[in-house]
């Protein structure tokens, strides 16, 4: 959930500059694994980074036409480079990679490939991560060098809710009762996660 926060702040912070400054982010579930391979969530990233540039965008479609006529997806290699290109094109680009790095794929070493290709993207460009994780030994020790901050899961809740509610209107925040009420419902529904 902080994570969501995050993102929401980024997207707040360069609304007006989204032409400069590339903002992508991938969510990791348990539920989810077959589709988090390391190609996967490189697509999703270099999908939504695409997105902002118009013309590079036609030159990344092109590439999956392509790929799609000789039957076969991009390689995890064919995608970070796409990835460097687009990357070139932002001043600034922040990957959020959110809620459970570790629930990410290792099938086949998929998550380290992942990591692989977001690190390749460091070299010579502006990127920023932002990862969230459980504490396993495996990830950790692929950011010895990193700002590493833990976070209690049971305080990640009522830091997101404060933060969210925050941003409801003026006059839904006067209504101290459906505050409460929200802050209730939201807290039963997201029960254990």
């Amino acid at each position: 959930m902080l994570a969501s926060a995050v993102i929401d702040e980024l997207q707040f912070l360069f609304s007006e500059e989204n032409h400069r400054i590339g903002i992508a982010y991938v969510y990791c579930s348990s539920q989810h694994k077959d589709g988090q391979t390391a190609g996967d969530l490189l697509a999703s990233i270099l999908k939504q980074l695409a997105a902002g540039q118009g013309a590079l965008s036609e030159w990344v479609k092109r590439a999956y036409r392509d790929h799609e006529r000789e039957g076969r997806r991009l390689r995890r290699y064919e995608l970070v480079q796409l990835l460097e290109n687009v990357v070139s094109s932002y001043e600034k680009v922040f990957v959020v990679v959110v809620d459970g790095l570790d629930e990410c794929s290792d099938k086949d070493g998929s998550r380290g490939k992942f990591l692989e290709g977001i690190f390749d993207l460091q070299d010579g460009h502006e990127v920023r991560l932002f990862l969230t994780s459980r504490c396993v030994p495996e990830i950790s020790g692929m950011f010895d060098q990193a700002v590493s901050v833990d976070v209690d899961g049971n305080d990640d809740f009522p830091v997101y809710m404060q933060y969210r509610m925050g941003r409801l209107p003026g006059v839904v925040q006067e209504m101290h009762g459906l505050m409460d009420e929200i802050w209730v419902k939201v807290s039963d529904a997201a029960d254990g996660v």
